[in-house]
């Protein structure tokens, strides 16, 4: 971790761990639980909020094609802020605890980028795909929890 100017790196912590919270609270705490009361908690119900949040979550990384990102570095983005998003609302349905949920995104950003610091992070390629998949474990990991929580 680049930790050489501490007044930056405490800064990025900050608005780190900020942007998870809030993230949180507008993504899974507002939209999740709105497609929920409208949808249902039924598995079919369940899937459908956890799909749109997810997606709806991924999206604004697309804004990162007008600051001439590489397309597939975005597109990569794009995959894993959609299968964080599946993991976050998992939790918090398993779970059922917000605060939980906001820590843990707002610590996960903290450790990424503080480590990025100082640094240009641009995968290609396989590395991309790597990056995108990922969270794939974590996806699968709290599905099983969701599964078990429904019966």
């Amino acid at each position: 971790m680049n930790l050489e100017d501490p007044l930056l790196s405490g800064s990025v912590a900050f608005f780190g761990l900020s942007a998870g919270v809030m993230e949180e609270i507008v993504f899974r705490g507002l939209i999740l639980f709105a497609l929920i009361f409208h949808w249902g908690k039924g598995t079919s119900g369940l899937t459908k909020s956890v799909a749109l949040s997810s997606f709806l979550f991924s999206m604004p990384h697309v804004l990162n094609l007008l600051m001439s990102s590489d397309p597939g570095f975005v597109l990569a983005q794009i995959v894993w802020a959609f299968l964080l998003g599946a993991v976050f609302a998992g939790l918090l349905i398993a779970g059922g605890n917000l605060w939980a949920v906001m820590a843990a995104h707002g610590f996960l950003n903290v450790f990424m980028h503080l480590n990025r610091l100082g640094t240009t992070v641009t995968p290609r390629g396989l590395n991309a795909v790597l990056m995108a998949i990922a969270p794939i474990p974590l996806v699968l990991y709290v599905w099983f929890l969701m599964k078990r929580k429904q019966g």
